[in-house]
């Protein structure tokens, strides 16, 4: 009531005015409401509160749904700018990095050249630019379970305003973790990812340059494994027996990620000043699935 009950109703303006000013007066609003539900004298002063209470309830939930959303997938304080695209989707932040030029972190608030979702900072990766002469390299690396890492790049000129440059990255592991319920061996932790990317520069003397940038990603493995009952009761130790290399349980585990983006940036010197466009598109398909409480003891799975 926004006199305080003095009348001892709440009025279809006070109502609608509650509406208005959600993000100033919501909450307030709101725990009044729910109290009316079960405070009988707030509903024998204005029977009609109680279906009100529950419409201003709703709205809140839903804005705390709708806000949850947006903050978990377009509004972060810190953002990821890759090759001069902002990347907000923490999948997509985990593209790989490889055939890179420089990292930046600047240090937050960055909302004059990075916009309204900076306030922590930006973290910024600059991949190596197509240049002018031939070269490239490769790196290759391995370790336990066999994991290996090849890593590299070419660069081709291409006549006098042209070059192209590709890059590329694999990454693989085995499979080391068995499932003692189903007797399997080594069925988790494993994965291929590969990712490339194919940049093509025009370059007119300083007045005019343009870059083209078509990069993907495709990851096919297992999800991340969740682990019951491995830490000893009121202790920061691990059980006596725990084994890295075998869990038991009885859910599905699986993980599969396709992403595929491209960029065009535009540059145009004019004289003391430089005018940029830059157009990015990013998008994905992922699926991850993995037992999450991380033992056994599902009725209907049909395993012991």
């Amino acid at each position: 009531d926004a006199d305080a009950n003095k009348n001892g109703t709440v009025s279809w303006d006070e109502w609608v005015g509650s509406k208005l000013l959600f993000d100033l007066r919501g909450t307030k609003v709101t725990e009044v409401a729910m109290q009316a539900r079960f405070q009988l004298n707030i509903l024998e002063r204005d029977p009609s509160f109680n279906q009100i209470a529950m419409s201003m309830f709703l709205s809140l939930a839903s804005g705390l749904i709708a806000q949850g959303v947006y903050k978990a997938y377009f509004s972060q304080p810190v953002s990821l700018v890759s090759d001069e695209v902002v990347q907000e989707n923490p999948i997509l932040k985990g593209f790989p990095i490889f055939d890179l030029d420089q990292i930046e972190v600047l240090r937050g608030p960055q909302g004059t050249l990075f916009g309204r979702n900076t306030p922590g900072g930006v973290v910024k990766f600059d991949s190596v630019k197509p240049a002018s002469e031939f070269g490239g390299y490769v790196n290759v690396s391995d370790a336990t379970y066999n994991t290996g890492n090849l890593e590299g790049a070419i660069n081709v000129p291409l006549g006098e305003h042209w070059a192209v440059r590709v890059s590329a990255l694999y990454q693989h592991r085995d499979d080391f973790v068995g499932n003692s319920l189903t007797g399997e061996d080594d069925v988790y932790e494993g994965y291929n990812d590969r990712a490339a990317r194919v940049q093509l520069k025009y370059e007119r003397d300083d007045d005019f340059s343009a870059l083209f940038n078509l990069h993907a990603r495709n990851l096919d493995g297992t999800a991340r494994l969740f682990r019951a009952n491995i830490i000893e009761a009121d202790t920061d130790y691990l059980i006596d027996g725990f084994d890295q290399d075998n869990i038991a349980v009885d859910g599905q585990n699986r993980q599969e990620l396709d992403i595929l983006g491209g960029s065009v940036q535009l540059r145009w010197n004019l004289g003391s000043v430089a005018l940029y466009s830059i157009t990015g598109y990013e998008s994905l398909e992922a699926y991850s699935r993995g037992d999450i409480d991380g033992g056994f003891g599902c009725e209907f799975c049909g395993v012991p």
